[in-house]
């Protein structure tokens, strides 16, 4: 039984597609958590945490891209 090919609709995603689909699926039902979405596409309920606390936590600027002044551009 074993060497048989899963051909269910969930199986036939690939992860990227999974997990959008999962995330959506939380989005339009608040009340579900992690897990129940992870069940439903095939997924592992961590991953599908990491990707709603890291869709949900806002990017910060890395700062690295500092504004000259007159003088250090002059330098250049």
């Amino acid at each position: 039984m074993s060497g048989l090919i899963d051909t269910t609709f969930e199986a036939q995603l690939d992860h990227k597609t999974r997990m959008r689909l999962a995330l959506k699926f939380l989005y339009e039902n608040p009340q579900e958590n992690a897990t129940a979405a992870a069940r439903i596409w095939g997924l592992y309920p961590r991953t599908v945490r990491n990707a709603v606390q890291a869709k949900d936590k806002p990017k910060k600027p890395l700062g690295h891209n500092k504004i000259l002044s007159q003088e250090q551009e002059a330098s250049i």
